[in-house]
């Protein structure tokens, strides 16, 4: 691996700690299988970390020590796996991978936020309007009288 390479994948560290855990054993299974990264390798990443963040950070210390073709690969994946901000700070000449990051949008100051609800989920009334539980049936419909 070129030693750029080795330098985007230091300083863009935590941001792509961030956009690869949510693909990080994908990744890291195509790796193996296309021969970048060994099987104990492989193993170590996936069942010795407790977390997706753990994984991801992980891979990136290990494609660090891979071939020559290693960044290439990794990058390939991940623009693959549609992880556009990854891949435009893997491949910066390269960038905007997709002009719009639908998916991507969350900052990292607030991707461990809740996100709050759109609307209200609606009420009893709208779901069913006059129906009510009946006793063994499901549903039945309100009397007349009752209204």
């Amino acid at each position: 691996m070129e030693q750029h390479h080795r330098d985007l994948l230091r300083s863009n560290h935590m941001e792509l700690i961030q956009y690869l855990k949510s693909e990080v054993s994908l990744i890291t299974t195509a790796l193996y299988a296309k021969g970048v990264i060994t099987e104990s390798m492989y193993e170590r990443i996936l069942t010795g970390n407790s977390n997706d963040r753990d994984r991801a950070s992980q891979l990136l210390h290990l494609i660090a020590t891979r071939g020559k073709n290693a960044f290439k690969m990794f990058y390939e994946l991940v623009r693959d796996a549609q992880l556009h901000l990854a891949a435009d700070l893997l491949r910066p000449d390269q960038s905007p991978h997709e002009e719009n990051h639908p998916s991507e949008r969350q900052s990292l100051d607030c991707a461990f936020l809740p996100s709050a609800p759109e609307e209200a989920p609606p009420s009893y009334e709208e779901l069913y309007g006059d129906w009510q539980p009946g006793p063994s049936t499901g549903f039945i419909e309100k009397s007349a009288s009752s209204k």
